[in-house]
């Protein structure tokens, strides 16, 4: 079920929060808490009914595991059922996510034909199960015993908002909010969580989707075409794609604040304007922070400081222990991210591109040298740019292609639309482009390039993003798990959203302009993942 479709918003969402709502007050906590587990079981059975038993599977291992970790009278016992919560889960997700990826690379070196027939990758399968990784980590570095039961945990796991596509939580600030009385700002719970809704709705039906046809008009051409995009056509179909996947990731983010928000519940906040970011490092604090937290927690800082010993015991330079300290981490990182991502060369090209960009930026600020915001704004979109080729596609001469585009080698020549708009307000230059034209890029795609795309990356910039408009009301959590900094009341300027009626009615002309443009339901990018 998407949060973007008619049934979702007219029939599941009111149902399941009304329900909520009056079984809380009448019954209390713990039958409000079951039936919030069982919406979201149907949520995540809608699409197939079957992997709810996966979803159960991995609810019920864990929770056991868990338990068993904290009651261990031993360490060497409590580290045996450690390692076998953590390789049954990654032997899970590897079968679904990475089993025939691993079989058709295999076929290729020795001329084999293996594979597994009908693998179909459940929904959401990486976030819930490293949120459950996170809690098998904690329970036996921590070894407290959680005074939360099964149901509580299950809710932690499968709250509905953030099951797919995250954010990836936390139980430490998830847990303690479950105890807390939702009604008692209901009313305010609607308000913030309705309109946070609606504007990540919005950013998802009128701007990624509008934003991908240009970009489908370009990969889909390049790869089942041949197609040798030219100058413009390329840059066109990048930059929208990164556009499309930015709001779509952002609107699926608003969307799950909001939906969780109507719950009395805050998720930390997972998208904090990226495409402002003045560097590579500052890039990934802004995306998907959730995902760079647990990268960072779990992945990085355990590698960094394994490097860094054994550099120390290699000895040599700074500049030797710099690379194997410093280097080899990121890269490494970065390489397990892009492989996160998808089960494709593709992706580990992707994540190869930014962990390189990482490593410079690293050794950048280690010389302690400093250049513009600007420049280094714009060193950062144009990696981040270059970097959604391969996320995009896994077809690697339409990649080939698609570069060669965006550095010209492929021509620079005009679209012929173009030229029609041209030829009647300035005819010599009009002449002179259509001996340069071609008939590729529709006048649509053209507008997209020359006007949405100037437009968006205008707004990104100097606009606040959703979560600074509701800043006063914290609509998140912060990284760190604390709200968001509460700007005081009195400080709230006319820019800055408020409960009014003019307010209201801005809110519900965009919801029904969206709901009037849901013309086609289509996915969000993240749900691949």
């Amino acid at each position: 079920m998407l949060f973007n479709s008619f049934g979702f918003i007219f029939l599941f969402l009111p149902l399941t929060l009304t329900g909520y709502y009056v079984i809380y007050n009448r019954l209390g906590t713990r039958p409000a808490f079951g039936w919030l587990v069982a919406a979201s079981l149907i949520f995540y059975g809608y699409w197939n009914p079957l992997f709810v038993l996966l979803l159960l599977f991995s609810i019920g291992f864990n929770y056991g595991v868990e338990q068993r970790i904290i009651g261990a009278i031993s360490h060497q016992l409590r580290y045996r059922w450690y390692v076998f919560g953590i390789l049954t889960n990654l032997t899970v997700l590897g079968y679904f996510k990475y089993a025939n990826f691993f079989l058709d690379n295999l076929n290729s070196l020795i001329g084999s034909q293996f594979h597994l027939a009908g693998i179909v990758l459940p929904l959401g399968i990486s976030f819930f199960t490293f949120q459950q990784i996170t809690l098998l980590v904690d329970a036996f570095v921590e070894r407290k015993k959680s005074h939360y039961g099964l149901l509580s945990h299950s809710l932690f796991i499968c709250f509905f908002p953030q099951l797919i596509a995250g954010p990836i939580v936390h139980h430490k600030e998830m847990m303690p909010q479950f105890d807390k009385n939702p009604s008692d700002q209901l009313w305010f719970n609607l308000a913030v969580g309705v309109s946070l809704f609606s504007i990540g709705l919005a950013k998802k039906v009128l701007i990624a989707d509008t934003m991908g046809l240009s970009a489908s008009n370009l990969f889909d051409n390049t790869s089942f075409a041949l197609h040798e995009p030219h100058l413009l056509e390329a840059w066109g179909g990048v930059l929208s794609f990164g556009f499309q996947v930015y709001f779509d990731f952002s609107g699926y983010s608003d969307m799950a604040l909001g939906l969780a928000f109507m719950f009395g519940i805050r998720l930390p906040i997972n998208f904090a304007s990226p495409f402002k970011a003045g560097s590579m490092i500052e890039f990934w604090s802004r995306w998907h922070i959730s995902l760079s937290r647990l990268i960072l927690d779990y992945v990085y800082t355990p590698l960094a400081l394994r490097f860094m010993r054994f550099s120390v015991q290699l000895g040599g330079g700074r500049f030797k222990r710099y690379l194997i300290a410093i280097t080899l981490p990121s890269l490494l990182t970065f390489l397990l991210d892009g492989f996160w991502h998808g089960a494709g060369w593709n992706f580990i090209l992707f994540g190869f591109l930014h962990g390189v960009a990482l490593i410079f930026n690293q050794a950048w600020r280690q010389s302690r040298r400093s250049i513009p915001y600007w420049m280094g704004w714009i060193l950062t979109f144009m990696v981040v740019t270059f970097a959604w080729v391969p996320f995009r596609t896994a077809d690697f001469s339409a990649m080939g292609e698609i570069y060669q585009g965006l550095l010209g080698l492929n021509g620079m020549t005009f679209p012929h639309t173009l030229v029609v708009w041209v030829e009647p307000v300035w005819p010599d230059l009009g002449v002179w482009m259509g001996r340069h034209s071609w008939a590729d890029m529709s006048g649509e795609h053209l507008i997209h390039l020359l006007v949405f795309c100037p437009l968006l990356l205008l707004g990104v910039l100097f606009l606040p993003n959703s979560n600074q408009w509701l800043g006063p009301y914290n609509p998140g959590l912060s990284s760190k798990g604390y709200p968001a900094t509460v700007v005081p009341r009195q400080a709230v300027h006319d820019w800055h959203w408020r409960p009014h009626p003019a307010l209201a009615l801005g809110m519900a002309a965009l919801f029904v302009w969206s709901v009037l443009s849901l013309n086609r339901v289509t996915e969000f990018i993240y749900f691949q993942f």
